[in-house]
C-alpha cells in the first residue's frame, strides 16, 4: 500500500533534476510513481524558453517519466499569461517561432512597443538586434524577460542563454526586467494556484540555486537541492536554508526524515 502524500506537492526541475540531456536520472522515474501513487500534487517547473509545454510533456513521456501536459509550467507559459493579464497596447516579441501560439492576440510592433518580450532566440541576438531593442527600452518601452538564465548546458557545454542579454540590456538602460521564470514569483504563484489544493504543503526540488532555490524560498516554499546538473559543491554553504539530497532518487529519505512517509 502506497504511503499518503495527498496533503504534499511537489515542484520538479526537470533538466539536471529529473534529466540529463534528456535522459532520465536514475531513480527519478521511481519518485515520480512513488509521488504519483501516493496521490501528491507535481508539477514541473522550467525556464526553457523555446518549447510548448505539451512538447516538453511529450518528451518527458517519451524518456519514460510520466508527466500530464497541464503539469508543466515554463517561462515561455508564465509570461504569456503574465502578459495576457497586463492588457499591453503593443508588444514587440523576441521570442522562438515554437512558443508563438501561446502570444496569439497580442498586438504587435517591432518599432514602438509598449514593452519588449524577450526569450531565447539563439543566432539572432547579433548587435543590430539588440541595439534595436537598447533603444526602444532606453525610450520607455517596458523589458520583459521569461527568464535571466545566463547558461544552459548543450551538449556537455555551458552556452549562453537569454539572460545574459538580459542582463546587458538592463546594465545598457539602467532598467530592470519584469522577469516572468524562475526564481519569479510568477511563475511559482501560477503552479501553486493550479493545485487541487493550494494550501498543502509544498516542496520544490532543483539543482540550481539561484532560480530553483532562491525561487522557492522568495515564495515561501519549502527547498529542495539536489546535487546533480548545475550543482556545485560551494553552492550547500550558500543555502543553508536548503535541505540537500545526493540525487533526486534521495527524495524518500528526506521525506522519511520530515515525517511525511
Amino acid at each position: 500500500m502506497s504511503a499518503d502524500l495527498s496533503s504534499v506537492a511537489f515542484f520538479f526541475d526537470i533538466e539536471g533534476t529529473l534529466t540529463h540531456e534528456g535522459r532520465p536520472i536514475a531513480g527519478a522515474f521511481e519518485v515520480l510513481r512513488m509521488a504519483r501513487d501516493g496521490g501528491a500534487n507535481i508539477r514541473f517547473l522550467t525556464n526553457i524558453t523555446s518549447r510548448l509545454p505539451q512538447t516538453i510533456a511529450e518528451d518527458l513521456r517519451t524518456c519514460g517519466l510520466p508527466a500530464n501536459d497541464d503539469e508543466i509550467f515554463t517561462a515561455a507559459s508564465a509570461c504569456a499569461t503574465y502578459v495576457g493579464l497586463r492588457n499591453l497596447e503593443s508588444v514587440r516579441l523576441i521570442i522562438s517561432e515554437e512558443v508563438s501560439p501561446l502570444f496569439i492576440g497580442l498586438k504587435e510592433d517591432k518599432h514602438n512597443p509598449s514593452a519588449v518580450i524577450i526569450g531565447d532566440v539563439a543566432e539572432q541576438f547579433d548587435f543590430n538586434l539588440l541595439d534595436e531593442v537598447f533603444r526602444q527600452i532606453d525610450e520607455g518601452s517596458e523589458l520583459i524577460a521569461m527568464s535571466r538564465n545566463l547558461f544552459w548546458f548543450n551538449k556537455g557545454r555551458k552556452q549562453l542563454d537569454a539572460g545574459a542579454f538580459v542582463s546587458a540590456l538592463e546594465l545598457a538602460t539602467n532598467r530592470e526586467a519584469i522577469v516572468c521564470g524562475k526564481p519569479s514569483d510568477v511563475i511559482f504563484s501560477m503552479a501553486v494556484k493550479s493545485l487541487d489544493n493550494p494550501e498543502c504543503r509544498i516542496l520544490v526540488i532543483g539543482d540550481d540555486i539561484k532560480t530553483d532555490i532562491a525561487g522557492a524560498s522568495q515564495a515561501g516554499l519549502e527547498a529542495v537541492l539536489v546535487g546533480t546538473g548545475k550543482f556545485r559543491d560551494q553552492d550547500r554553504l550558500r543555502v543553508p536554508y536548503a535541505d540537500f539530497l545526493p540525487t533526486v532518487a534521495d527524495l524518500p529519505s528526506l521525506l522519511t526524515e520530515k515525517l511525511i512517509l
